[in-house]
């Protein structure tokens, strides 16, 4: 089952050959490394069982326009790599994800506009997309040159494509 709602406004999508590099690397590497880097910034939430919903479930997360997938499963409070098929696949533009990485966008606005879509376990999918528009952005661990480097990234974006 796909839930989305109509499309409002124009999304920025990435030009092609910038989605190259991206397509070099299998989608398990990918996955592997977002795995870590997600465990080391949610790890509070992980230990609250916070994302105890993708226990033995595989979400995929897909950036479309940049040829980009994850998936991941959550076992032993930790997210891991999965080679499971997603039983949920949230996905959008590159430009959709830095919206709302930035919190200039709520996911649920990027839903309701059709930036960000849900397919399969719906259910799954909008527990996950509540647990993203729950969280508290600013307590989250990321180093302040990360949280400036994803507004940087997301003005330039715009600059460039939109």
């Amino acid at each position: 089952m796909t839930l989305t709602a109509p499309a409002i406004g124009s999304p920025i999508k990435l030009p092609f050959p910038l989605a190259l590099p991206f397509r070099i690397l299998p989608d398990r590497i990918h996955s592997r490394v977002m795995a870590g880097a997600l465990n080391k910034i949610l790890a509070e939430y992980l230990r609250e069982g916070e994302l105890d919903m993708l226990e033995g479930r595989t979400l995929r997360v897909e950036i479309k326009d940049a040829h980009l997938g994850y998936n991941l499963t959550c076992a032993e409070k930790r997210l891991t790599y999965s080679n499971r098929p997603a039983d949920v696949t949230m996905s959008g533009d590159m430009h959709a994800f830095l919206l709302m990485l930035t919190r200039r966008e709520d996911p649920d606005t990027l839903f309701f506009q059709r930036r960000l879509s849900i397919q399969g376990d719906t259910g799954l999918g909008l527990s996950v997309k509540n647990f993203l528009d729950s969280l508290d952005w600013d307590s989250l661990p990321l180093p302040n040159v990360a949280q400036k480097g994803l507004e940087q990234a997301l003005n330039i974006y715009q600059k460039l494509f939109g």
